[in-house]
């Protein structure tokens, strides 16, 4: 009986590895070729066992179809006994495991299929990418419910409430301010004003169109899930800290006093994150989107961060102040220096704007 139930399961054990392999391989969702033709050669060894040994599978109670089909039965009296590996059996499989891990690595260097099996393997995003694609299954599994649709709106009501002026006016042209664009890190001492302040916020996510709130840059559906909190570190009559921008009401809300130093370390210790006048930290509400987009939206959101990231440049540029982006930061620090989970919500872009030396 041990036998038997030892030979169904490398059967099914064999089906599922190879199953799971071909859907690995060809989704490239791995992030180890080793592990995927270790299986793959597991489960060849695994079969070639399981049909060597084929009879065993067969011998079932003679009043079943499996043991009409052989004709065979069991002789009056005989009891089952539990097999017991030998050391010569035990040294086999040794054996089968050293020359299957052998094959697999032998398989991952000559790279199999023409495909290349190196640390490009720990490439989620092109992964992602490749998962994300449009394609006509993709279509009828997007038509599943992904969620319920959010308010395109956050607000923190028990916040002190700080309202912005009007923003200051931009009068370079369009085309001086993308060809002087620059990302520049060397700034001094010195406050901005609350209007350039909001200036650089309304052009992040300022409404433009109040009937149908429609925003000052292009979002998927009109569903924008990008959020924006700023680290206030040198503005003029205004105390430093951490605000969040409430958009409906163009006003910064207080979340908590001066982060300046937790989120330098955050931003793995670029000094312009210190010296800078302001620190724009763009967030996505990922279920915004995803509800209606499903497994494409987290490329929606990185374009709308994009989109955001852009305006802040220009509208720092036509104010005569520098911008840096910053891509490189610890996630789980700099979320939790925001208050927000990493899951649900999470920061995807830091940009620092600063009066220039």
């Amino acid at each position: 009986m041990a036998r038997l139930a030892l030979n169904w399961g490398l059967l099914i054990s064999g089906v599922v590895m190879i199953g799971t392999g071909v859907v690995a391989y060809w989704w490239g969702i791995s992030q180890m070729g080793l592990h995927i033709w270790s299986g793959f050669v597991f489960a060849v060894f695994a079969f070639i066992h399981t049909v060597l040994n084929i009879s065993h599978l067969l011998r079932w109670p003679r009043y079943t179809p499996w043991g009409r089909l052989v004709r065979w039965q069991p002789p009056r009296g005989a009891r089952w006994r539990v097999a017991h590996p030998s050391r010569r059996s035990f040294l086999r499989g040794l054996i089968v495991g050293a020359a299957g891990m052998f094959a697999a690595m032998t398989l991952s260097a000559l790279s199999v299929f023409g495909r290349s099996r190196t640390t490009e393997e720990a490439d989620l995003g092109r992964a992602y990418h490749r998962w994300s694609s449009v394609t006509l299954q993709g279509v009828l599994w997007g038509a599943l419910p992904w969620g319920q649709p959010q308010e395109p709106f956050k607000t923190y009501p028990n916040a002190p409430r700080v309202a912005l002026p009007r923003p200051a006016p931009m009068t370079m042209p369009l085309t001086e301010a993308m060809n002087r664009r620059r990302s520049l890190r060397d700034y001094r001492e010195g406050h901005i004003s609350q209007e350039a302040l909001s200036a650089l916020l309304h052009a992040a996510q300022g409404i433009t169109e109040p009937s149908y709130p429609k925003r000052a840059v292009p979002s998927a559906g009109a569903l924008y899930p990008i959020e924006v909190y700023v680290s206030v570190q040198r503005v003029e009559n205004l105390s430093p800290g951490l605000y969040h921008y409430a958009v409906r009401e163009h006003a910064l809300e207080y979340l908590k006093a001066d982060v300046r130093r937790p989120l330098t370390v955050a931003c793995l210790d670029q000094e312009h994150v210190a010296t800078a006048a302001a620190v724009f930290i763009l967030t996505a509400i990922f279920q915004r989107e995803r509800w209606k987009y499903k497994g494409r939206a987290y490329r929606y959101i990185l374009m709308e961060a994009g989109h955001v990231g852009q305006n802040i440049y220009l509208a720092a540029t036509a104010l005569g102040l520098g911008a840096c982006a910053i891509g490189a930061f610890y996630d789980d620090m700099l979320n939790e220096l925001l208050g927000v989970d990493g899951d649900e919500e999470a920061a995807l872009y830091v940009l620092t704007v600063g009066i220039l030396r």
